[in-house]
């Protein structure tokens, strides 16, 4: 397969740590998320003589596979990355058990040699400062704790960011869960969901929504102060969150 020029685009961010006024941090600029049906078919595109459902079928079972094994203790190095089997959790006393009211079971993953040498590779072009807008950080799913990870059916998620207080009445305005597949079905989260909306922080209901992994995307007329701008601004989260 031919190697392809990489470049990763970002925009920079006022740092909310520090009060120095020309203090910034970087955000990568997605350019999409990669599903085992678009590996398939850049994999077709490379012109190998199988067809994208016979690929697709194959990168399916390595995923159950790695699945299994990793739930089974086994580590899994696909030269993407080392993925290891993690407990975490305090465990009082040497006769205790698992007990998934305090403990919990997940993985960590470690970048493989090949992954480093390719991002040191990449060209990275600053963009700048980013437009003023909203901005989430991180989201926390108040029923299982994980961040960045799930979101619960009718239980409450954290949205942690800056300028993120939801105002103004275009029809955009809102909380909004995408689906991560082709349909890319959008969501609104109701406005007696929304239980607090400031400019930090923002808690939602999360709706009825089915299994599956959403983006969850912010889109809000407020700025810094308390005018409101003609024209709606938006963020969308870049890591996909999983209803199980």
């Amino acid at each position: 397969m031919a190697k392809l020029a990489t470049k990763l685009n970002v925009s920079l961010y006022d740092n909310p740590l520090t009060p120095e006024k020309d203090d910034y941090t970087a955000k990568v600029q997605l350019n999409g998320t990669l599903t085992n049906e678009q590996i398939a078919n850049e994999i077709v595109a490379e012109r190998t003589e199988y067809r994208p459902e016979t690929i697709l079928n194959i990168l399916n079972i390595s995923d159950e596979i790695k699945r299994t094994r990793l739930a089974s203790g086994f580590a899994i190095n696909d030269g993407v990355a080392q993925i290891y089997p993690a407990v975490s959790g305090r465990f009082v006393g040497a006769a205790a058990q698992f007990d998934s009211a305090v403990h919990s079971v997940g993985v960590t993953m470690v970048a493989s040699s090949a992954l480093r040498t390719a991002m040191s590779e990449t060209k990275v072009v600053v963009q700048g400062p980013a437009p003023v807008g909203p901005v989430i950080n991180k989201v926390l799913d108040v029923y299982t704790g994980k961040e960045n990870n799930t979101i619960t059916v009718n239980k409450s998620l954290k949205i942690f960011g800056q300028r993120l207080r939801i105002a103004g009445d275009n029809a955009l305005v809102g909380i909004w869960f995408i689906a991560a597949n082709e349909s890319a079905t959008r969501t609104r989260v109701a406005d007696p969901d929304v239980v607090d909306n400031n400019p930090s922080q923002l808690t939602v209901t999360v709706p009825a929504l089915a299994a599956g992994d959403y983006y969850v995307e912010v889109v809000t007329q407020s700025t810094a102060g308390q005018t409101l701008i003609k024209d709606p601004r938006s963020y969308q989260y870049g890591l996909a969150l999983t209803i199980s």
